[in-house]
């Protein structure tokens, strides 16, 4: 009976979908998707979760495409930067602006490359709520399992 616990537990473990730890202040939250949600009090959301890497890409090649589509769609890129997480994974960190009828907008969009997928973790928020949890979003990025 142990055996199989154990077995049904790595069985779990392994088809969760990619995940971060929590940034302080964030609450986990499940829906009826694979990704891995997280919001702040303040509406400040967190998505965690694989794509397939099609057309295939590679870090250098998916940095460009992601920073046109950004500019196509009149987001201001203020941070386009190398990123890489606590087990080695190399990736790239946008932080990009947007002006709506709401204010302005802050949209973290994190991606690595692996294998036949891309591992993508994407935040957003006002710009004031979001300013208080960059520097711990980031840091969490880094997690990224």
């Amino acid at each position: 009976m142990k055996y199989l616990a154990i077995v049904l537990g790595i069985f779990v473990l392994s088809c969760q979908g990619p995940m971060i730890q929590a940034p302080s202040g964030f609450a986990v939250y499940e829906n009826n998707s694979s990704a891995y949600h997280l919001v702040s009090p303040d509406a400040v959301r967190v998505r965690v979760y694989k794509t397939e890497n099609q057309p295939r890409g590679n870090l250098s090649t998916l940095t460009s495409a992601v920073e046109l589509h950004f500019k196509s769609l009149g987001y201001e890129v203020l941070r386009n930067e190398a990123i890489e997480t606590n087990n080695g994974l190399q990736g790239r960190l946008f932080i990009t602006s947007v002006m709506t009828m709401n204010g302005e907008y802050r949209y973290l969009a994190s991606f690595f490359p692996v294998e036949d997928d891309v591992l993508i973790v994407e935040a957003g928020g006002r710009k004031d709520d979001f300013a208080a949890y960059e520097k711990d979003l980031i840091s969490q990025i880094r997690t990224l399992q």
